[in-house]
């Protein structure tokens, strides 16, 4: 059976047998700095208002399939020792900053946004890219190239950020220019395990290179 919580505090607690929130519905919830050190459920929990994880460790399985993250929801500094899974789950704004985790099954249509940080980004599409997720992957990096984009253009940005989300761009219209993309980026399905997105530009536009060097036979 369902129940309410508002205004949920367990920062800093330490659960030491299983945690059951099944069916929760939590106003707002603040776990920060809390250690489960067995499996803990959160299934079909709702969180109405924002949740905070902050610096959590999970160190056995952890399940928030089917959870609505209606609001904010962090996991700033979350260690998840084994694979976090949010299958069916949906969350409005999520905070992946400093998260450490080996896998986390949640599908990138599931998140409304996720604030910018950049190695958040690239830890996830790699996720993606080691579960097998290339849709997933591209739609991610699509979207974290947009975010450098409006982040380029953000009045504290730095020089060196302005600098980097210039040759982002150029490399984006010689793509356009050379392979006929339009919004969307290469599809992962074309990058080798051991390339970031960085190195299956550059060895595309060698390719590409190689590809215009040869005659033509008429």
């Amino acid at each position: 059976m369902d129940f309410y919580i508002d205004n949920n505090r367990r920062s800093g607690a330490t659960f030491n047998s299983k945690a059951y929130f099944v069916g929760t519905i939590f106003g707002s919830a603040n776990f920060d700095r809390a250690i489960f050190n067995d499996d803990a459920y959160f299934w079909e929990a709702i969180f109405c208002g924002d949740v905070s994880f902050k610096n959590v460790q999970f160190n056995s399985d952890i399940e928030f399939g089917w959870t609505r993250f209606e609001n904010k929801a962090s996991f700033y500094g979350t260690l998840f020792k084994k694979p976090a899974y949010f299958e069916n789950s949906s969350i409005n704004n999520l905070n992946l900053d400093r998260t450490d985790y080996s896998r986390i099954y949640l599908r990138w249509d599931s998140v409304g946004n996720l604030f910018f940080d950049e190695g958040a980004y690239l830890a996830l599409i790699k996720n993606y890219n080691n579960l097998g997720w290339y849709g997933d992957a591209n739609r991610c990096y699509y979207d974290y190239r947009n975010a450098v984009s409006r982040n380029w253009q953000a009045p504290s940005s730095g020089f060196a950020a302005r600098l980097s989300s210039l040759l982002d761009r150029l490399i984006d219209f010689w793509e356009w220019i050379l392979y006929g993309y339009g919004v969307r980026p290469v599809s992962y399905t074309h990058l080798r395990a051991h390339e970031t997105p960085e190195h299956l530009v550059c060895r595309l536009l060698l390719e590409k290179k190689k590809i215009l060097k040869k005659p033509l036979n008429y």
